[in-house]
């Protein structure tokens, strides 16, 4: 008999331990869900999706915003159309009532307290105060999508049918991202002491880039187009292009076919057919030096490095 209570207390207890990590699951994945939005977030777009399926801006073109999610569960929205139009005076009485109404039709601003629901993929306003003052004291229900550094909602839709979207960056101005070598650049897998690139905010720094093909492409010129084709590349998986590309400094090795003199005319016949053309009209700055390439020994006549910024 001792022997069977033991065993039922056991079961029991274990019944009781299963319960309480289901019950603590759901908590805690919110919390985490919670914790992935907290921070700083710059409005990139607020459209709205009309009912004919066309999407179109909400706050004019360039619109201005920074919402704040803290981790104590308190967030600020602030969104303002770019193109407000200044007012007649700076006397507050002596504003006309149509310019106080395009004041409060060009912003959405709202601050309180937030709770995350990660299974139906919402975000909870409970509102302290807002811009538009029937929302105050009010829960207003967001559906939310986060992809990386990138978090949007919609607003459920409008008398007339239309549903605002908001789309917003996360700020990494005070955070770096450090980018691991592609094998194009790290052929061997050897474990060096370099990124390929590092993310500074908006700004992207890419290290010395070698043309992966040196032992096919023996010249300057051919060297020069294999770097800044593959660096297209890398720019793309980073979601840039090369006409993102605000500084560049090309490092040119001598040339033996030239007496060990560097072949600035070759790299400038592979490096025009990527820069101020018709179809990439932009132009970075750039400087070019002949140097000693640590590569020099394997063939490599060109070493390319750049500095290129995220367009807003």
């Amino acid at each position: 008999m001792r022997w069977l209570f033991g065993g039922y207390v056991n079961r029991m207890m274990t019944k009781r331990l299963l319960l309480l990590a289901v019950l603590l699951a759901a908590p805690l994945s919110a919390v985490a869900q919670a914790s992935s939005i907290v921070g700083t977030w710059v409005l990139a777009r607020a459209d709205k999706l009309l009912p004919d399926g066309t999407r179109v801006p909400d706050f004019g073109q360039s619109p201005h915003g920074l919402i704040v999610f803290t981790s104590d569960g308190h967030y600020s929205v602030q969104i303002y159309r770019a193109d407000r139009p200044k007012l007649s005076s700076d006397d507050r009485i002596k504003v006309s009532p149509e310019e106080y109404k395009s004041v409060a039709l060009g912003m959405s601003v709202h601050f309180g307290t937030y709770t995350v629901d990660p299974g139906n993929h919402t975000i909870s306003f409970h509102i302290d105060r807002a811009s538009w003052p029937n929302w105050d004291d009010t829960v207003q229900v967001r559906t939310y999508e986060l992809n990386g550094d990138e978090l949007s909602w919609k607003v459920p839709p409008r008398p007339d049918g239309s549903i605002p979207i908001t789309i917003l960056r996360r700020a990494l101005d005070a955070q770096t991202k450090r980018i691991p070598l592609p094998a194009s650049q790290n052929p061997s897998n050897a474990d060096l002491p370099i990124s390929a690139a590092v993310w500074a905010g908006d700004t992207l720094y890419v290290s010395g880039w070698l043309d992966p093909d040196i032992k096919v492409h023996t010249d300057t010129t051919s060297q020069t187009v294999g770097i800044l084709k593959d660096l297209q590349k890398f720019l793309e998986s980073q979601k840039l292009t090369l006409g993102d590309v605000v500084m560049m400094r090309v490092y040119l090795g001598g040339d033996p076919a030239k007496d060990g003199k560097m072949d600035f005319a070759g790299m400038m016949a592979g490096y025009s057919q990527f820069f101020g053309t018709r179809d990439q009209p932009n132009k970075p700055a750039r400087t070019t030096v002949q140097v000693v390439l640590p590569a020099g020994a394997r063939g490599a006549l060109v070493e390319i490095d750049l500095i290129a910024v995220r367009p807003k």
